[in-house]
């Protein structure tokens, strides 16, 4: 299997990946604006907060 992951499995679904000038801009923003003060030590997606709690699994 060439590369590092099975692109062709059923699993690796990119129907709703960002386009790459979205996922730069998003890159972009993170590097140039102003962090938020309510995100500092927190997992952010899209802007917004995503829940997590160290070692569960899902």
């Amino acid at each position: 299997m060439p590369g590092p992951f099975p692109t062709s499995a059923l699993w690796w679904d990119v129907t709703r990946a960002p386009t790459p000038a979205q996922a730069a801009a998003q890159l972009l923003d993170l590097a140039w604006k102003s962090a938020e003060p309510q995100h500092y030590g927190q997992l952010i997606r899209y802007g917004s907060v995503v829940p997590w709690f160290p070692g569960e699994s899902r």
